[in-house]
Formats: C-alpha cells, sequence, structure tokens
C-alpha cells in the first residue's frame, strides 16, 4: 500500500468519525429539543386546562347572587338545623300568659331605629320616611314582620280570647290584616325555598292519619341570636313617636318664625 492510500484511508476514518459524531451530536440535540417541546406542551395543557376548570367554577359560582342590602349582612351566621325538631315549643300551644310572654319576647324588636344612612343604602329616600322623634327612621327587619304575620294568624285561631270585645268592624280589619299575613308569608316560603326532604313512617297508634311526615334531613339556617340581639339593640318600643315626611321640617321652622320656611 502506497503512501497515498494510506492518507485517504485515514482522512476516510477521520470523516467517518467525525460524521458519527456529528450524526450523536444532531441526535442528541433533537432528543433534546422533543423533551423541551413535550414541558412546554405539557406547561400549556396545565395552563389551559386550570383556565377552564376556573371559568366553569365561576359559571357555578355566578348563579350564587350577591347578598342584597341588610344593616346586619356582617351579622348573619349560618348554622345547620334539624328540620324535624326535637325540643318543645310554646308557641302553637293554647292560649296562656306563658304562651303570650314568649310571643312578646319573640316579636318585641319588631320595631327598630335606622339612621339616614341606612335608609339610603336601601335605594330609599330619608326624606319620604317616617323620622323618629328621638332620631333616626322608623324601620323592621322583614323576619320580624313576619314573626307578627305569624302571631296574628295564631290568634285568629282563638278569636273569642284573642278578638272577644271587636266590633264587627274592627273583626272585618282583623281578617284582612290575616289575608295580608298569609301572602306575606306565602311569598317569604316560597322564596326561601327548604328543599329538605321529607318522607312518611307509618304510625299505628296514629288515630288521625296512620301515614305520618317526619324526616332526618338538615337545612342551613341563619343563626337566630344575633339577629335577634341587634334588634333589640335597636328597638323603639311597640308605639313610638315619629314624624310624617316632612312635618319635622315645618314644625321647626314654625318654631324658628322662619318666613321662607316651605
Amino acid at each position: 500500500m502506497d503512501v497515498e492510500e494510506q492518507k485517504r484511508l485515514i482522512v476516510g476514518e477521520v470523516d467517518s468519525h467525525e460524521d458519527s459524531h456529528s450524526t450523536n451530536k444532531r441526535g442528541g440535540l433533537v432528543s433534546a429539543a422533543k423533551r423541551n417541546w413535550i414541558t412546554i406542551i405539557a406547561i400549556l395543557y396545565g395552563i389551559i386546562t386550570t383556565t377552564l376548570l376556573a371559568k366553569i367554577y365561576s359559571r357555578i359560582s355566578s348563579n350564587a347572587l350577591p347578598a342584597p342590602y341588610s344593616p346586619i349582612n356582617h351579622l348573619i351566621k349560618p348554622e345547620l338545623q334539624d328540620v324535624w325538631s326535637k325540643e318543645h315549643s310554646i308557641y302553637g300551644e293554647e292560649p296562656s300568659k306563658e304562651l303570650d310572654d314568649a310571643w312578646t319576647e319573640l316579636v318585641r324588636p319588631m320595631l327598630i331605629q335606622v339612621s339616614a344612612s341606612e335608609v339610603k343604602d336601601n335605594s330609599e329616600e330619608p326624606d319620604e320616611r317616617l323620622e323618629l322623634e328621638q332620631g333616626g327612621y322608623l324601620a323592621s327587619l322583614g323576619v320580624f314582620h313576619e314573626l307578627h304575620c305569624l302571631r296574628r294568624l295564631y290568634w285568629h285561631m282563638f278569636e273569642d280570647h284573642y278578638f272577644k270585645n271587636y266590633t264587627d268592624e274592627a273583626r272585618a280589619y282583623e281578617r284582612g290584616h290575616a289575608r295580608h299575613c298569609i301572602e306575606a308569608l306565602r311569598r317569604s316560603l316560597m322564596c326561601q325555598a327548604n328543599t329538605s326532604l321529607y318522607t312518611f313512617a307509618w304510625d299505628e297508634h296514629n288515630t288521625h292519619a296512620k301515614q305520618v311526615l317526619v324526616s332526618n334531613a338538615q337545612r342551613q339556617c341563619v343563626k337566630w341570636d344575633p339577629v335577634h340581639e341587634w334588634a333589640n339593640s335597636r328597638t323603639v318600643g311597640y308605639n313610638p313617636s315619629f314624624y310624617k315626611p316632612g312635618s319635622r321640617k315645618t314644625m321647626q321652622c314654625d318654631r324658628d318664625n322662619e318666613e321662607n320656611c316651605k
């Protein structure tokens, strides 16, 4: 083998080695690129999935409307209660002093005092509402109006006891009042729609109907004590003194003898 041929073989081996090295290098670069792309795709998939889930959750959550204004929104605390109460309640028993006292205590804070800003926050104009002589404005929380209505309906079960000396005109007024109360309670019950499940059991000892309504379900309620305590802190009694809309300003103007008062 001559020198030139040896050179060609050596160069060929070197070229072959370099080509192999170059190929391996390119293969490594391609593999690294593939891994990078897989990582990028996985990250993008995670972002897209998270975004879609967030949108779905947002749509589900959007079904829950924001709470409408109430001056006690900050005190509202939910709690679970058994649908079927196992505790004794006096409120539906036969008329007695104890029963009347219990109802009186329950609805005592029906009439309360609120500020001008609270009236405005309720989308109302203070100048168009009854102003209390002691300051503030006459108001009531809805639940106490409904409890008041429930007590009136209880009274109608025992008209001879609660309306004994009423005239025909007064009794007619009370019947109209009761119809108003029925409608107020109907709307409130349908608005809040208790969806707890009731079932029926068989009671051999029941003399009226063997099939009886029962439930072991629970329902979400508003914790009552903070509501009652807040209302009690603002109660103005059953017969507060107040001014008709605009009359307080007129009385002040008359007192000051200002000729330009209207």
